[in-house]
């Protein structure tokens, strides 16, 4: 990836922290000074840069700036953060679209208010797999059938001419975060998996070598890295922006529908996605303000 690529790919993540900041602020215009801190629960699903920006609010003090009292909660990503948004013990909660979408077509009011932006993964193997032809009669380490990189490997493999479950075997292994999917194929537990390009740049600092073999991006298989997922009752009043990537809903709509979840059948990206009320951050130039 060129510096071009990794600035354009910085801004784009900068749009999407200050969409959580906004989302964050807005149930109360009033500042701290003005009313009573407000209780707000984030749930956080993983320990990744793509988070940063809600401790980075939390340090700055700018939830407390916008009449907040946001508390951040990891839970587990799938069913115990969708669980957490439907008791209204969480009021957000950082959820990949597809799981969304599951949770939705089997009667529960969630719906995707936003997204984190496009995923930067990678299809990496271990040094012993030189090219992507060699990852026939192999396995990729994934991390549980339905999860988004799951649905991202299902209809990315396909493109490089591998079909899971003649070529290879897509392993799932339970593990969400990419750096400990990387540990446990460089100790033999599977030959290849989906990395993030900042866990491929650690490793390069570190002197540790991977194959980086493919980017889905460049193929047109596109996932975002994460999505702002909530309940219905409270979708409706929170700006959006940047859009939720309805297309890589789509495709993930697709792909389970086929066997994993029969409810989606006949169900469209747009029937999870809320997005009536994008154009009003929109139209108050927020996002242009940011570039200036």
């Amino acid at each position: 990836m060129n510096m071009t690529a990794i600035i354009k790919s910085k801004m784009t993540r900068m749009k999407s922290v200050s969409l959580v900041l906004f989302l964050m602020s807005f149930p109360g215009s009033a500042t701290a000074q003005d009313k009573k801190l407000e209780s707000f629960n984030v749930a956080y699903t993983s320990a990744t840069p793509t988070r940063a920006p809600l401790w980075i609010a939390k340090e700055v003090g700018l939830f407390e700036k916008y009449g907040l009292d946001a508390k951040l909660i990891y839970i587990r990503a799938g069913s115990p953060s969708i669980s957490a948004l439907i008791s209204g013990d969480m009021h957000i909660s950082s959820d990949p679209a597809a799981a969304a979408a599951i949770a939705a077509s089997r009667g529960a009011p969630i719906v995707v208010v936003g997204t984190y932006g496009l995923a930067s993964y990678r299809l990496v193997a271990h040094p012993a797999i030189a090219a992507i032809r060699n990852l026939k009669g192999k396995s990729v380490g994934s991390v549980r059938p339905g999860s988004g990189p799951d649905a991202l490997l299902h209809r990315f493999l396909p493109k490089l001419g591998l079909v899971p479950g003649r070529d290879v075997t897509i392993l799932p292994t339970g593990i969400s975060e990419s750096n400990k999917r990387i540990i446990g194929m460089l100790q033999g537990n599977f030959d290849a998996t989906l990395a993030s390009w900042d866990n491929i740049v650690q490793l390069e600092i570190m002197g540790q070598k991977i194959n980086v073999l493919a980017d889905p991006n460049e193929f047109g298989v596109r996932t975002s890295v994460s999505d702002l997922t909530s309940t219905r009752h409270l979708g409706p009043t929170i700006p959006l922006k940047p859009y939720p990537l309805d297309d890589a809903l789509e495709a993930d709509v697709e792909y389970l529908s086929q066997s994993l979840v029969p409810e989606l059948k006949g169900k469209h990206a747009t029937d999870y996605i809320d997005a009536s009320i994008i154009k009003d951050i929109e139209n108050e130039n927020f996002f242009a303000r940011l570039e200036r």
